[in-house]
């Protein structure tokens, strides 16, 4: 993605070459950076500050240095070495997307669309830039803005499935519905296991009562997280606006099997056995509802149950 880094490890190397053979550059960075892949993130720092003691202006150690302060958690101090190597190179693009990553984590998002803005215009054909771009854009609910940078880093490649499916998400948030149906189907042909691109979709075709379809779509969800609550009382929510009560009240009774306080699906529960013509049993979830704090509950209980 970025070109001069060897060149710069290079230079780095011959400037230190006085630190003498015991200390020679390439047994300080090598060490830094298998220190840095052991995890030991504190011992891999030490390398990095013997060589910019040495020599200030070696940016690449405050690049490296950078990425251990970031995995050792210390955020600021991470930032900081971006923005030095950044002041000692500001034509290099991999510090301005390391500083973007730790400003995006710090919630400085104004500062990351900026960062993001400088790498696109030194290197403007890299779709992960515009991707990250478009992330923050999102962040900032600013979804025909993020549309853009999906749309040119779908261009530039073609099977990034995460970029369809918050293109999908873009989409959806926009009132653009057939559209984020295609990015979610097109991020499940890319990868038939994504759970929440079955959940969107289904969600998306509830709204336009492809009801049917909607059951499939969670269907294969649970098949992929069959733990999963949300899924299962979904389900009956739509099996229960079809009006089939009998698969409703089984994915009702599958959420409180996994959780037996879940107040929306005992209330729905009940909901779906009234409809049923069992009002006795209807009477029992609605009271254990109203129980839990569910507050239509105790209206169907003054309403319906004597």
């Amino acid at each position: 993605m970025f070109k001069n880094l060897y060149l710069l490890f290079i230079l780095a190397a011959h400037s230190l070459a006085c630190l003498g053979q015991e200390q020679n550059v390439d047994s300080l960075f090598h060490k830094g950076l298998q220190l840095f892949n052991n995890g030991e993130y504190n011992e891999s720092i030490k390398q990095y500050d013997i060589i910019i003691k040495a020599i200030p202006d070696a940016y690449i150690a405050y690049m490296d240095r950078g990425n251990a302060k970031k995995y050792n958690g210390d955020i600021n101090g991470a930032l900081l070495d971006f923005s030095k190597a950044i002041e000692l190179d500001q034509y290099n693009p991999q510090a301005y997307f390391n500083r973007a990553i730790v400003n995006d984590q710090l919630g400085d998002f104004s500062a990351a669309l900026a960062d993001y803005d400088k790498i696109i215009s030194i290197e403007p054909n890299v779709a992960i830039t515009h991707f990250l771009r478009g992330m923050i854009n999102m962040k900032l609910y600013r979804y025909d803005i993020a549309l853009n940078d999906f749309d040119v880093a779908i261009q530039k490649e073609h099977f990034m499935e995460q970029v369809y499916f918050n293109r999908g998400i873009a989409n959806h948030n926009l009132g653009k519905l057939e559209l984020a149906l295609q990015d979610y189907s097109k991020t499940l042909q890319l990868n038939p296991k994504n759970v929440r691109a079955y959940i969107n979709r289904a969600n998306i075709q509830i709204e336009l009562s492809l009801l049917d379809e909607a059951i499939v779509d969670l269907e294969r969800a649970i098949y992929l997280n069959s733990d999963n609550t949300a899924l299962y009382y979904n389900l009956g929510n739509v099996f229960q606006k079809q009006g089939d009560l009998i698969m409703a009240i089984t994915n009702y009774n599958k959420v409180i099997s996994l959780d037996e306080n879940h107040t929306d699906a005992i209330f729905n529960r009940g909901s779906a056995k009234y409809s049923k013509e069992n009002p006795t049993e209807a009477c029992l979830d609605w009271k254990k509802a109203a129980n839990l704090g569910h507050s239509n509950a105790y209206s169907s209980l003054i309403r319906f149950c004597k």
